[in-house]
């Protein structure tokens, strides 16, 4: 073979090899931003908020949790308040009646209620609390008053000193105690309230419609004192023995 043949011959062979690398560079270009884009596109999947684990829910009442059954009188108004047990903090409760008719549930407040006793039918009666996923039941058994009375009547007149109904009290000379009355099945109502000897039992109102009164004893009395509470056109006497 002559020189200038072998000269071409290995030009040949040079331009191949830098037309092959050139090849391999652009390959290599043109691939890397796919990959960057497919990293781009790629959406974050959204957390999962962990939902507040509730351990058990203690019932209150004051400063008494109250475990088991239930014991209620008919006419009784009882405050409850639940305190979850959780790590969370914040968590609010509902409260479930399994017959209202016989225990009406009131909302008081955050996580409260006023039960209000009304009758012994279908005792017990199921008080449930519940937060979240996790439930309690207390069984509540009702039984009839001091007086035998085991149903609370709509339009009965209900003389109260804090939760707990009267239908007689007795007080001593110069003690005052403040009372309140309710009424089931009247709208807006308006109470007046009566002493049968005003120099021995003497009446104060703080309440335009007279729901609240403060009841003082001036004198002793033989036989005591009737309190008459009146609201359209029910009437209701309560005994007030006073003492020296």
């Amino acid at each position: 073979m002559k020189i200038y043949e072998r000269i071409f011959a290995l030009v040949l062979v040079l331009a191949m090899s830098v037309l092959l690398c050139s090849c391999a560079a652009t390959e290599g270009v043109n691939s890397a931003p796919m990959v960057e884009e497919a990293a781009v596109t790629a959406e974050p999947q959204p957390e999962t908020e962990a939902q507040p684990v509730v351990e058990d829910i203690k019932l209150m009442y004051y400063t008494t949790e109250l475990e088991g059954d239930l014991m209620a009188m008919v006419g009784e108004r009882i405050e409850l308040w639940a305190e979850p047990v959780s790590a969370s903090e914040g968590l609010s409760v509902e409260w479930e009646s399994s017959n209202e008719a016989s225990l009406r549930l009131e909302e008081a407040g955050p996580n409260a209620v006023v039960a209000e006793v009304l009758s012994t039918e279908k005792s017990p009666v199921m008080l449930t609390v519940s937060c979240g996923d996790f439930k309690k039941v207390y069984p509540v058994y009702i039984k009839p008053d001091q007086n035998g009375r085991e149903t609370v009547a709509p339009g009965d007149i209900r003389l109260m000193f804090y939760t707990t109904e009267l239908s007689e009290f007795t007080l001593r000379v110069g003690e005052t105690v403040q009372l309140y009355a309710e009424i089931d099945g009247v709208d807006d109502a308006q109470f007046e309230w009566k002493s049968s000897d005003e120099s021995s039992l003497k009446i104060e109102h703080k309440t335009e419609d007279k729901r609240d009164a403060c009841i003082t004893a001036e004198k002793a009395v033989m036989g005591g004192v009737t309190l008459t509470i009146s609201c359209g056109g029910i009437e209701e006497d309560f005994k007030v023995y006073i003492v020296e």
